[in-house]
């Protein structure tokens, strides 16, 4: 079994049995990257939070 970082966050008992079967089993290679991004600002306003969604589909 591989060495684990320290998680920072309770994982959910419904995905422990996934979570450990892809850490044995699972796939290791990044995959190619994608050309396409999305980017999400956020700033407060006084009505509240504000965002914008930006997204440019890959080619």
């Amino acid at each position: 079994m591989p060495q684990l970082a320290r998680r920072l966050f309770a994982l959910p008992p419904d995905l422990v049995g996934a979570a450990q079967s892809w850490l044995e089993h699972g796939e290791r290679t990044p995959r190619a990257p994608r050309y396409a991004s999305s980017v999400v600002l956020l700033r407060d306003s006084p009505t509240g939070l504000e965002t914008w969604l930006g997204y440019r589909p890959g080619s």
